[in-house]
């Protein structure tokens, strides 16, 4: 199998050629131009507010609630006046 040689100077026409084009088109159908900023800027919203959502929730699901947080306390004072010694009478 012959395998196909791209040197450089076919790389830099090849983008030049495909950015001229882009614009050409731009210029050619602009409402259409427009149009697609419009989704793919409402698609990074989406995606951004997506993501604080699930960050968001990660961060509730591992804060401690009150209960939790009660039942941690009774637990640490039941094991330090176990370790405490205790008082003669």
């Amino acid at each position: 199998m012959a395998r196909s040689k791209k040197t450089l100077v076919d790389a830099v026409a090849g983008s030049v050629t495909d950015a001229v084009a882009s614009a050409i088109d731009a210029l050619a159908h602009p409402m259409q131009t427009v149009g697609l900023a419009k989704r793919k800027a409402v698609t990074r919203t989406k995606v951004a507010k997506k993501a604080v959502k699930k960050t968001a929730k990660k961060v509730a699901q591992k804060a401690p609630t009150k209960k939790v947080v009660k039942k941690a306390v009774k637990k640490a004072v039941k094991k330090v006046a176990k370790k405490a010694p205790k008082r003669r009478r």
